[in-house]
């Protein structure tokens, strides 16, 4: 069973846009701050420095499109 939908894994918020709340909660995530199965953006099974790279990668990458 895949807690994933099809949306982009980077859009934490689920809000159809990856934005500035999204690098927010996996850092609050990964800070313990809350504990969002979904923060896990690069599906590793942990929720760490690596996901907040993906979501700041993804994040530079729109805006340079």
């Amino acid at each position: 069973i895949s807690l994933y939908t099809d949306a982009e894994s980077e859009d934490v918020s689920r809000d159809e846009v990856v934005d500035a709340t999204d690098l927010q909660l996996v850092i609050n995530s990964v800070l313990g701050l809350n504990s969002i199965f979904l923060a896990d953006v690069n599906r590793d099974g942990s929720i760490d420095a690596s996901d907040i790279q993906a979501v700041i990668l993804r994040l530079l990458h729109e805006e340079n499109g």
